[in-house]
């Protein structure tokens, strides 16, 4: 009797199942991998970076701007007059932005992408120094209008120089998912960075620390010294081969 019991005691030890051993978590890890190689194959395109650069630099600029504008223009006249004043910026740059763009496309999407940040920060430079000299309030709200119509117009124009600048589909992914970083990554800290910079020096510092990032934007290049900037901007092979009509 005692041999079948420890008979049966074996048996029944044996048809337990057997904890498995936990393995560590691997997605962070594939995360961080994923996130290191697109920053790899930004890397090593120069133009394709710097282009994505700019974007992050004036998408910080553009919502730091937004907060801004809005506290002055409530501080000017209450909160009717900041929605007048968000409503003066928007409308322009939905009604006139794509008008203006079909247009001055005829001088290259890179020439005219370069004016559009160039002229944005010219404005908002404006701003700061209308606030900081405390002219009328009217001007600073044209130079705010005048700051988001170029921006409305580079937009798109930065989404159709992403295809002519990258050299392989792999590049193209990691180009889009660079973009969509940096724009969260600028609705991120362009708020932060004004309402610190309007705490510290008010609203016509903050201009002028936007305006100061705005210059620092690492603006495309082309490639080959003297080449111009149409040179920067032609299909890759890979880009040739796909239809016309899709691109």
């Amino acid at each position: 009797m005692g041999e079948l019991s420890a008979n049966e005691g074996e048996a029944t030890d044996s048809a337990l199942p057997v904890p498995r051993r936990e393995r560590p978590p691997r997605a962070a890890t594939g995360r961080l991998a994923r996130a290191a190689s697109v920053l790899r194959l930004v890397r090593s395109n120069r133009t394709l970076a710097h282009l994505l650069s700019a974007f992050l630099v004036m998408t910080l600029v553009e919502y730091g701007e937004w907060i801004t504008i809005l506290v002055y223009a409530y501080r000017h006249g209450g909160a009717s007059t900041a929605g007048l004043v968000a409503l003066a910026q928007l409308m322009p740059s939905i009604l006139l932005a794509p008008v203006v763009g079909a247009h001055a496309v005829r001088i290259g999407p890179a020439r005219l992408l370069v004016v559009c940040y160039l002229t944005s920060t010219l404005m908002l430079a404006g701003c700061a120094a209308a606030m900081l000299l405390e002219a009328p309030p009217i001007l600073v709200y044209a130079g705010a209008v005048g700051f988001t119509l170029p921006l409305g117009i580079s937009i798109p124009l930065h989404n159709a120089l992403i295809p002519l600048i990258v050299r392989h589909p792999d590049e193209l992914t990691a180009a889009n998912v660079g973009t969509g970083w940096s724009k969260g990554a600028g609705a991120l800290a362009g708020p932060a960075l004004a309402g610190v910079t309007i705490a510290w020096g008010g609203t016509g510092a903050a201009c002028a620390v936007l305006a100061a990032l705005g210059v620092c934007a690492p603006l495309p290049r082309p490639r080959k010294r003297g080449a111009g900037w149409r040179s920067s901007c032609r299909p890759s092979a890979w880009s040739r081969r796909v239809p016309t009509r899709a691109r």
